[in-house]
């Protein structure tokens, strides 16, 4: 499985880059309602997705 994953910028992703994702057939999630900041994104994803693909598969 691959996982590319994409932040936006603060003021989000636009319509047109949203459009542009859908069109190759990308998969959206969220990490709620947080709004975080660049440097912590990365390592709050990190914990998710091993949680979703490593811990909770056990």
């Amino acid at each position: 499985m691959r996982l590319l994953v994409i932040f936006g910028p603060e003021g989000g992703i636009s319509e047109q880059e949203i459009q542009l994702f859908k069109a190759q057939k990308a998969h959206f999630a969220g990490l709620g309602p947080r709004i975080l900041r660049t440097e912590t994104a990365p390592l709050y994803l990190l914990a998710a997705a091993s949680y979703q693909f490593e811990l909770n598969n056990e």
